[in-house]
């Protein structure tokens, strides 16, 4: 761990237990307040200027790539202290680490579902606001836009509210991937949840 991040120790300083992490296949990084103002193309002497009312927040970026895509979530890292400050009452957590491997391993997207389900009670324990929402709903929006896809509103909604009323074998091939990785994701986000847990538990 220590080889894999020996160019990139600030966010270790922030958050030491981080270190900890267990699961391997993430790299994590910081992207600091500074950094989000230059992408966005403002001048943070400007924005001091105008009354200095917007604190650029920091991130904690948790990269994972995989065969066929990479991926990247972002935390505040006021997120990741609010899990310090509100897991203590989590100890058992083995049985939802397998579940969200078994979801990510699978074609199938009733146990994709299945495993979500399993992975948002852990997070419910934590803390509501953690629980994805609009944001991952608006992606979906835009894998089916970006693959020129186009399904029944109360399809879409009922993806989104993961409760999967169509059978499986009525979506083409298209659409079953779209909503895997729609699904793959939301698997990911719990996955780092639940290893920031375990970090901070054996740390």
């Amino acid at each position: 761990m220590e080889q894999a991040y020996k160019n990139d120790t600030s966010i270790f300083d922030i958050f030491p237990f981080l270190l900890s992490f267990p699961f391997h296949d993430y790299s994590i990084t910081l992207e600091q307040g500074v950094d989000y103002l230059d992408d966005l193309g403002i001048d943070p002497i400007v924005l001091s200027a105008g009354g200095g009312g917007i604190a650029a927040p920091d991130f904690v970026n948790f990269q994972h790539t995989g065969e066929e895509n990479k991926i990247t979530l972002s935390f505040y890292t006021y997120d990741i202290s609010f899990i310090i400050n509100n897991c203590s009452h989590i100890l058992k957590f083995d049985g939802v680490r397998k579940s969200i491997d078994d979801g990510l391993n699978s074609l199938a997207i009733g146990e994709k579902l299945k495993s979500i389900k399993i992975g948002e009670k852990l997070v419910r324990k934590i803390g509501k606001s953690l629980v994805a929402g609009s944001s991952f709903n608006k992606l979906f929006d835009d894998l089916l836009k970006n693959n020129r896809h186009s399904l029944k509103a109360d399809v879409i909604r009922d993806i989104k509210l993961k409760r999967l009323k169509v059978p499986e074998y009525e979506y083409t091939e298209v659409e079953k991937s779209i909503i895997r990785s729609f699904y793959d994701l939301h698997l990911h986000h719990l996955k780092i949840l639940l290893g920031i847990v375990i970090a901070i538990k054996i740390y």
